[in-house]
């Protein structure tokens, strides 16, 4: 018999663990590779927190999620891209940490 599972909690603890693996890297790993062709842990992070704003975008606001994503069934690698630029920025950190704990609230 399974356990059932908090998908929210999982969620939340594995955003949790995550800050803490990146807490205390320097400019200079946040640029390291990842498995990841072309992405660095800073191209990882940004991704996983513009994903968590868009799903909030989808969940909240439907007229902007469909904003957001025009084109993506165009070229899907674009559209992630362009999601994710904003993340890419000195305060991606901040960011991220803000995309989970919004996402803790729904």
């Amino acid at each position: 018999m399974s356990v059932p599972t908090d998908v929210y909690a999982d969620l939340k603890t594995e955003g949790e663990i995550l800050d803490q693996m990146v807490a205390a890297l320097d400019a200079t790993q946040w640029e390291l590779p990842t498995p990841a062709p072309g992405w660095t842990i800073k191209h990882q992070v940004a991704h996983l927190s513009s994903t968590a704003r868009l799903a909030g975008i989808s969940a909240s606001d439907p007229e902007l999620f469909a904003k957001v994503t025009v084109g993506a069934d165009q070229d899907f690698d674009a559209a992630v891209t362009a999601l994710l630029l904003v993340f890419l920025d000195r305060r991606l950190r901040t960011r991220r940490r803000g995309e989970r704990n919004r996402g803790s609230e729904v």
